[in-house]
């Protein structure tokens, strides 16, 4: 899960920076068993020598609580995010920002 990936990233770079800032990870569909974190992201946290206690628990559901408490809130794919957020949450859409972040199951050269 790339959200997870990119909470452990900021959390452990912000932590040697001694900045206060902090990443909360959420899903918009957790199924019944999420994952807490991919064999792909863990094995490249561990490349970049991050340790797997800078990533959260296993993810939550979004909440309205969660986007009113948010200074930035980020959907990393747009394409896949943005209908959700806009059946979710229509009156939060403009606040989100999506970027074009894909999935590694999505990367070409993954692709067989």
């Amino acid at each position: 899960m790339g959200a997870l990936f990119a909470e452990a990233v900021l959390h452990y770079h912000a932590l040697a920076r001694r900045l206060s800032w902090r990443a909360l990870s959420r899903e918009l569909a957790v199924g019944p068993t999420p994952l807490p974190l991919s064999p792909f992201a863990a094995a490249r946290l561990q490349e970049l020598g991050i340790p797997l206690s800078h990533t959260g628990r296993s993810p939550l559901r979004l909440s309205e609580a969660d986007l009113a408490q948010s200074a930035h809130a980020i959907a990393l794919q747009e394409r896949e995010h943005r209908p959700m957020i806009e059946r979710l949450f229509p009156g939060w859409v403009e606040r989100v920002q999506f970027w074009d972040v894909d999935d590694v199951d999505r990367l070409p050269f993954l692709k067989p």
